[in-house]
């Protein structure tokens, strides 16, 4: 068989040129720390029961810490959380896709930490001193490790004694302060009882101090008992049943 020439397999060959084409590469592109972490904001900010501007992400890393992936529409899907509605470390899996296509999984992790305002004393308060308006600021202040209600505005505060002494800078705890005594030791309080359709009072003497709300002990004037009952307000006290 006679073998062609070469100028016809250069021109075959021009021939067929225009007609091909290299196979085009996929562009790609990197999942970086910040885009990660963007992610792992994200799903953490959509289950907290908490306002999202109250929450911080400290110490967040990831494995692997960076991922390459096809250039499209970039989506996620939570696999795993510990404890999603509480605060601390954090410790998720993702899935990672590109147009719904699953591109593998990332391992996240960070703290969540939640900050908010609170009432701060500006000096230091003996026990038993008054809280007065210019003894008060508020701040921003991360409050995730505090297990105790805080004082949630200054005029909450204002009128209420300290329970002990308390320094410059603290912040205020509900439990850290007490409403000022309305019924003294000895003071002639109305005890009153009964439904909203029926009441009935009586006379008594205090045993003790006690505060709007505070249990304490009055004697009956008219049978001499002593019974325990609940302050209402200055000079009246209420049995509850």
């Amino acid at each position: 068989m006679k073998k062609p020439c070469i100028p016809a397999l250069i021109f075959l060959t021009l021939l067929l040129l225009p007609f091909y084409r290299p196979a085009a590469a996929t562009e790609s592109i990197t999942l970086d720390r910040q885009a990660l972490e963007e992610i792992f904001i994200q799903i953490q900010r959509s289950s907290s029961p908490w306002p999202a501007e109250d929450l911080v992400i400290t110490n967040f890393s990831s494995t692997p810490a960076l991922m390459q992936v096809p250039k499209g529409d970039i989506g996620y899907a939570l696999l795993n959380q510990n404890h999603g509605r509480y605060l601390g470390k954090k410790s998720i899996s993702v899935g990672i896709t590109v147009a719904g296509i699953n591109q593998g999984q990332v391992k996240m992790e960070g703290d969540l930490e939640l900050y908010g305002d609170v009432v701060i004393l500006t000096r230091r308060l003996a026990r038993g001193e008054t809280v007065g308006s210019e003894d008060l600021t508020v701040a921003r202040h991360n409050i995730t490790t505090f297990s105790q209600e805080l004082v949630a505005t200054p005029q909450e505060a204002l009128g209420q004694s300290a329970r002990t002494s308390l320094q410059a800078g603290t912040i205020l705890l509900t439990n850290s302060l007490k409403k000022p005594a309305v019924v003294q030791r000895g003071d002639l309080v109305t005890i009153t009882a009964g439904t909203k359709s029926l009441q009935v009072s009586t006379k008594g003497e205090a045993r003790s101090q006690g505060a709007e709300g505070d249990i304490i002990q009055v004697k009956n004037i008219s049978s001499r008992e002593i019974i325990t009952v609940r302050v209402v307000e200055q000079g009246l006290v209420r049995v509850d049943f």
